[in-house]
């Protein structure tokens, strides 16, 4: 009984100590990050754990691409380091062009000519071992996933050595983020076998790609070499090594020209400038990139090209590629130079964490389908429309994401929100400051959050990115909502604070893979405030934006809370003299979880009208109860 008692006394006196800690409790928390946190993989306080830890690969990758045929045939050499503290029995490839195979299930149309044997694997070794794909006793082939069952498992801190040899048609007639865009004009990702993410919350990820889902990848090492005829240019992932070899002299020049400059540049402004001399040649284009998640790369004989250089306050310099069909140039030309004054923002004044890369390149690759713009590190698929502002705002969306998913590494399968949702975060912010349209959300005319909230299909953001991202409210879940959450609780601990606390979770997760609390703690620590009373309506909840003006008691305004989400207040009021008064509160009033507060007026003055919150960034289902007309 002593015992018991000292125990009991300890537990009471050690909560008492760490009450930030405790406090964090009251976010559900899955039983996966439950055991990560045991492990100490992960801290409460946001950080990452002492025994934090992640896996690497490094990629050797031969490819030549044939655009006569729409083939591409590849090998590669795979060094995959297994840093965690498990012994692997199986390994996981993606073989994500086997959503095009014949049979395979996919969430996504696609053309008929397009539907093919998928991913012809030619060999395949694992530490100079052959494996015979078509043994049922190793393999398991299904749903774009390789799984291999190993007769010598992978042991913790050993590098385990893979080659394959693979080959497939690109898709001519179906444009999901990549394929070929004309007869000479191609952009390529996905295109080659990667081991799948092995990590501290759920093991091997084991979901293929459908078509929907974007990607989940571990920072990796890319050395790539591409054949290609040459009358064709090439913008990749990574850097040039041999462009004296590639490039033609008179593009050479230009491009030099931009090494002493930070004035727009147009290398390629005709494609009559294409007649290289080099038709009947076959080029081979190195590359290198370090630390990225993915490697894509786009290939035309027609594109324009501009360049700008960027020099940032710390002295880095960052050149900007536009590489457009000429059909596209009176929109995608005017991106050159927003290009630069966006990443001079998100390098200097918010986030204020300096662009990662060398360089940023938009392909327009895309033209038709259902993707407007596909992000890649340092790389951007992007299509053009025929209105400007939201051109700007997708540019905007799509550079934003150098800092999530590719910098931050978000599990972009599960947790589709933390980047898309930053990302608009961040581009909505972009379009206020360069272009002045304070009403204008990036993405959306009005406000998104008033069409689709409270709907049955609703569901809260924190779920799987993989159960809802099919649904008619899938752009909802993982973009619309979160960014506004972001938006107001800007609004709640100020523009200063917020961007603080946001600074500190990319310098705490730069280069590592954060799951969602890890973003909450982080705000938590930083903002010293137990913010998670704004966290479980936002994030967890089945809860929605509405807010109603009750009534007036005692010359106090009653509203009413019937969507259960924290919202800012904004109530406009007319009085009989005609004479005006605004009052603001932010979301932190429904902090304890009220269901109505009282708002006392500074006068008793004969009230006319009182509006709620007719401004445009506070989201409401039901405006028709936001209005209060006075009756005698």
């Amino acid at each position: 009984m002593r015992a018991l008692k000292s125990l009991i006394s300890f537990i009471f006196l050690y909560k008492l100590l760490t009450p930030s800690i405790y406090a964090q409790y009251d976010l559900y928390t899955p039983l996966e990050f439950q055991k990560a946190y045991e492990k100490m993989t992960r801290s409460l306080d946001g950080k990452p754990g002492q025994n934090y830890w992640q896996n690497f690969t490094t990629y050797n990758i031969h490819a030549e691409v044939i655009p006569s045929l729409s083939l591409l045939k590849g090998h590669e050499t795979i060094l995959y380091s297994n840093n965690s503290p498990d012994t692997l029995k199986s390994i996981i490839i993606h073989l994500y062009q086997d959503m095009y195979k014949r049979g395979n299930p996919r969430d996504r149309y696609i053309h008929p000519m397009d539907v093919t044997n998928g991913m012809i694997i030619k060999g395949l070794q694992i530490n100079n071992e052959n494996y015979d794909l078509n043994s049922n006793k190793r393999f398991i082939r299904d749903k774009a996933l390789l799984i291999i069952n190993l007769d010598e498992p992978i042991l913790p801190g050993t590098v385990t050595n893979i080659s394959a040899s693979w080959e497939f048609h690109i898709p001519e007639k179906t444009s999901i983020r990549f394929g070929k865009y004309d007869s000479t004009s191609f952009f390529i990702a996905y295109w080659f076998p990667r081991v799948a993410v092995y990590d501290d919350i759920f093991g091997w990820d084991r979901y293929g790609y459908d078509g929907y889902l974007e990607m989940n990848n571990d920072f990796a090492e890319f050395k790539v070499a591409i054949d290609l005829p040459g009358d064709f240019l090439i913008w990749s992932t990574g850097n040039l090594l041999n462009s004296d070899e590639v490039l033609p002299f008179e593009l050479m020049e230009k491009i030099k020209l931009s090494g002493s400059s930070n004035e727009l540049i147009t290398i390629l402004g005709d494609i009559g400038n294409y007649h290289f001399d080099r038709q009947n040649e076959m080029l081979t284009w190195y590359f290198s990139s370090n630390s990225v998640t993915d490697f894509a790369f786009g290939f035309s004989d027609h594109h324009l090209w501009d360049v700008i250089p960027v020099t940032l306050n710390n002295g880095k310099r960052v050149l900007i590629n536009v590489v457009y069909d000429p059909n596209g140039k009176e929109y995608l030309s005017k991106m050159t130079e927003f290009l630069s004054q966006c990443i001079k923002y998100y390098s200097e004044i918010a986030p204020g964490v300096p662009y990662p890369y060398e360089s940023y390149t938009l392909f327009n690759g895309l033209n038709t389908g259902w993707h407007t713009g596909i992000e890649f590190p340092a790389y951007v698929n992007q299509a053009y429309l025929t209105n400007d502002t939201f051109n700007y705002a997708f540019t905007a969306h799509e550079l934003a994401h150098s800092y999530f998913p590719f910098l931050v590494n978000i599990n972009q399968a599960h947790f589709s929100w933390m980047d898309e949702g930053l990302a608009n975060y961040l581009a909505y912010d972009i379009i206020k400051y360069i272009l002045g349209l304070s009403e204008f959300h990036p993405l959306y005319s009005g406000n998104p959050l008033d069409k689709k909230s409270g709907l049955f299909l609703d569901v809260p953001v924190f779920t799987s990115s993989i159960l809802y991202q099919v649904t008619a409210t899938g752009s909802h879940t993982a973009y619309n909502r979160p960014s506004f959450a972001y938006v107001i609780l800007e609004d709640v601990l100020g523009k200063e604070l917020f961007n603080k606390c946001l600074v500190e979770f990319i310098n705490r997760w730069r280069g590592k893979r954060p799951i969602p609390h890890d973003l909450f703690y982080t705000f938590n620590d930083v903002a010293e405030e137990n913010l998670n009373w704004f966290w479980n309506p936002w994030f967890f909840e089945f809860a929605y934006p509405d807010l109603s003006i009750k009534g007036i008691e005692n010359n106090e305004i009653i509203i009413k809370n019937l969507g259960k989400l924290p919202l800012p207040i904004y109530l406009k009021i007319t009085y009989d003299d005609n004479s005006l008064e605004e009052i603001s509160k932010t979301a932190r009033i429904w902090k304890n979880g009220e269901s109505k507060v009282k708002i006392k007026l500074a006068n008793s003055k004969q009230i006319n009208k009182i509006d709620l919150n007719d401004i445009y960034f506070i989201p409401d289902v039901n405006r028709s109860n936001n209005s209060y007309i006075y009756k005698n």
